[in-house]
């Protein structure tokens, strides 16, 4: 996606990005990140400097779709954003404080949405999951 904020930034998101921990992430996504992949979408952009970039750990869902929640009367919980995370959180923020203030309406009906586990136990889990993505990822890449 790309997107304009209010203070007129740009973000785009174009990529999965290894989980590292970077000092300079802007230097990281000029040289190895998002650039590249920015530019095959948008090579009017070429001269554009890159300020900020972020990447880590996703939390996916094996349908994409966020997992919304409630344990026990007052514990509610949104994960799962599945890359999706800029965009989703905001719409899940909203939803909790609406949920919270007394209005579940709009927070059930994303609740509803069924989850699945991923197949594989606690042992199989992260290896399919890595498995997975790159299986789509080389998709992406010989089209």
């Amino acid at each position: 996606y790309k997107q304009r904020d209010w203070d007129d930034f740009h973000f785009y998101n174009g990529t999965k990005l290894p989980q590292i921990k970077v000092v300079q992430p802007s230097v990281y996504h000029e040289q190895r990140g998002s650039r590249p992949y920015m530019l095959k979408i948008y090579p009017e952009l070429a001269d554009v400097k890159i300020d900020y970039g972020w990447g880590g750990t996703l939390g996916i869902t094996m349908n994409r779709m966020p997992d919304f929640g409630r344990i026990g009367a007052n514990t509610f919980y949104a994960q799962g954003f599945s890359g999706h995370g800029v965009p989703t959180a905001t719409m899940a923020g909203k939803l909790l404080a609406a949920a919270i203030d007394g209005d579940c309406e709009n927070f059930n009906l994303m609740a509803s949405v069924p989850t699945h586990r991923f197949p594989g136990g606690t042992l199989l889990r992260w290896p399919g999951l890595v498995a997975g993505m790159l299986y789509y990822s080389l998709l992406d890449k010989i089209g």
